[in-house]
């Protein structure tokens, strides 16, 4: 099952490759966010999605390697890269209909090689993501 990727803006600004040298960085596209059902049963109206979709700017990539695979979140995980600032979050609907997000971060493959090596074997990763989540009083 594929994507379907159906842009609204064909102009995306990503980050300039260019900026960081290959020997010490690696860059990766994140598919991160999803409307679609979830773990903690949080949904995501489209409305909320579009808004708030772009918080991920600038935060950090972090995680605990063991056994060449990314754990959840532990008390004892590290940073690894980076989501840069300065890029426009992908959003596309995908053909079940969910809307999805996608960013691209960079990566220390000097401080984070064993990270980097998870990309390096597989070009579709799941991702968790923490978030801060607000809601109505009766909601």
């Amino acid at each position: 099952m594929s994507d379907i990727y159906k842009f609204e803006d064909t102009k995306i600004r990503k980050i300039n490759s260019e900026d960081y040298a290959e020997d010490e960085f690696l860059i990766a596209r994140m598919d991160f966010l999803g409307s679609n059902p979830n773990a903690h049963g949080l949904i995501f109206s489209e409305e909320v999605f579009r808004r708030d979709v772009s918080s991920v700017l600038g935060k950090w990539v972090v995680a605990k390697i063991y056994n060449g695979d990314a754990e959840g979140h532990e008390p004892d995980e590290i940073i690894c890269g980076q989501v840069i600032k300065d890029q426009d979050v992908e959003i596309y609907r995908n053909e079940d209909g969910y809307l999805r997000a996608v960013v691209d971060v960079v990566l220390s493959k000097i401080y984070a090689k064993e990270c980097c090596d998870i990309f390096s074997y597989s070009d579709h990763r799941s991702v968790s993501i923490e978030a801060d989540c607000f809601f109505a009083e009766d909601d």
